[in-house]
């Protein structure tokens, strides 16, 4: 062997050691530019068969150590013309800027990460929500800037992005019937935001535009940036947000007026979910998506009360089923109102087999179901509409309670299920309600006003069996034809539906 083969074959080697192969990238080769996925198709490294047609890339490998980051020059923008005016014909996209452990090649444009960012969430089970919420990102992004390798966007280009994104319609895809049919890569988005720029239609507020579009963008650059050895552009990018995007109003607490009529129209619903979700929230503090997925073996007593401990994954009809808590602190146990003890509630559930609102988990994304269905419920007891009283402010009224009661702070943590901890020494413990806490929550008093008869007599086994069919409900015919409502509802005695 000579000489130059023997030097060549250590080299080869010494490359063949340096990154991660393909099959451990699991990034589709399909979606991939040619070059891109011939690139990773060896292994991780600078040998593609052609170079990529938008980039001058081919730079030498970085020295050992060298940690400068890449100076990102102009971008073009395609046949857009509403991208950033130092955007012009002509100009070459900087060498990709590898970390030391590999070697140079071309940069995943912006599509390509956003395909393995929505194949590794999948891969996580993330729910439909957040997976649309990217691809609505993923195509706004591109349908302003175009789809580029990641070195050649600027910090400049996310506040582009921003600025002419307070302009996108608010609710666009429930109000564009023509767009329903059109793939969501092939919508016409400048086009879209500039017929806005006079806001005919009411834009998207800031904290839309900050956490359903920008934080997506930025999470889908970062998603592999450290694995595939670029820099991110808009790391430590100072952004200012446009003064046109309307703040979120603040929120007000339920009226306790409403809250009664909540109770009265959930009852004679006739279904489990309804009757008994708000009560709960109401009385807890939990969130909507926890509580609905509660099984028998969570209810258990524990000096005197019950208190209830949630499971992260639950098994339902065969599937093995993720709970939607949003933090490790929302699975600590949390304590039940005696009240839901008076009722019968808390032992009836204790004796199922399985999660007590079953029927309700048989629909895709039962959370955001039984949100929308007791938001409703909401808005038929007269609740402030425009996002004013809202489901989610019970957990804010049950805190404030705790907090009127003079509950300590830790106590106000573990029960609402918020992390909380000021400190390292406020970790240490227990991680749960007990001894007189314990009783202090199961006793708490409630508003003056609150009139809980609707729950009396409930016949709990007679309202889980209950099947959603279409149609108007029997309470709401009953109403709008005269008779009494009480007559409709699935309890044992009508005369529970009284309101004070």
């Amino acid at each position: 062997m000579s000489a130059s083969d023997l030097s060549r074959q250590e080299s080869a080697s010494s490359i063949a050691d340096l990154g991660p192969k393909p099959a451990e990238l699991g990034i589709p080769a399909s979606s991939m530019s040619t070059a891109y996925a011939t690139h990773y198709a060896f292994g991780g490294f600078a040998l593609s068969v052609a170079p990529a047609a938008t980039a001058t890339w081919q730079a030498s490998a970085p020295a050992l150590g060298n940690h400068m980051p890449p100076q990102h020059g102009p971008s073009q923008h395609g046949p857009s013309q509403h991208g950033p005016t130092h955007h012009g014909p002509g100009h070459q996209f900087p060498p990709y800027q590898a970390h030391p452990y590999h070697q140079p090649g071309p940069a995943p444009t912006f599509s390509e990460l956003a395909d393995s960012y929505d194949e590794r969430q999948r891969q996580r089970a993330a729910t439909e929500k957040l997976l649309s919420k990217a691809r609505l990102a993923r195509a706004t992004f591109i349908g302003l800037l175009g789809d580029l390798p990641i070195t050649a966007y600027r910090p400049s280009d996310l506040q582009f992005y921003i600025d002419r994104m307070q302009y996108w319609p608010k609710n666009h895809i429930k109000r564009s019937s023509e767009l329903h049919d059109v793939a969501l890569t092939e919508w016409p988005i400048a086009e879209i935001i500039e017929d806005n720029r006079d806001f005919k239609c009411e834009g998207i507020s800031r904290k839309t535009l900050e956490d359903s579009y920008v934080a997506f963008v930025r999470a889908i650059i970062r998603d592999r940036r450290t694995e595939l050895g670029f820099a991110d552009p808009f790391r430590d990018m100072k952004i200012a947000w446009p003064l046109s995007s309307t703040s979120p109003r603040k929120r007000l607490p339920i009226s306790t007026l409403t809250l009664n009529k909540v109770f009265v129209h959930g009852v004679e619903s006739g279904y489990l979910e309804e009757a008994i979700l708000p009560l709960m929230a109401y009385l807890t503090g939990r969130r909507i998506g926890l509580l609905l997925h509660l099984r028998d073996e969570d209810f258990r007593q524990r000096d005197g009360v019950w208190i209830v401990h949630p499971q992260s994954h639950i098994r339902f009809e065969g599937k093995r089923i993720r709970v939607p808590y949003k933090t490790e602190a929302s699975l600590r146990a949390f304590v039940l109102h005696n009240v839901l003890d008076e009722i019968g509630f808390a032992l009836w559930a204790s004796e199922q087999t399985g999660p007590v609102f079953a029927n309700a988990l048989r629909y895709p994304d039962p959370s955001k179901l039984a949100s929308r269905r007791l938001n409703r419920l909401l808005q038929r007891s007269d609740a402030i509409a425009e996002n004013i009283e809202v489901l989610h402010s019970l957990r804010h009224q049950a805190i404030d309670r705790m907090r009127h009661e003079k509950l300590d702070d830790k106590s106000r943590y573990l029960q609402a299920g918020h992390r909380g901890a000021r400190t390292e020494h406020d970790d240490y413990g227990a991680d749960n309600l007990s001894g007189e806490n314990l009783h202090a929550v199961a006793n708490m008093p409630l508003d003056d006003g609150l009139d809980l008869s609707p729950f009396k007599k409930l016949d709990f086994d007679r309202m889980v069996k209950a099947v959603r069919t279409t149609g108007r409900r029997a309470g709401v015919t009953a109403r709008r034809s005269g008779r009494n409502p009480a007559t409709t509802a699935m309890v044992s005695s009508p005369s529970v539906f009284r309101v004070a």
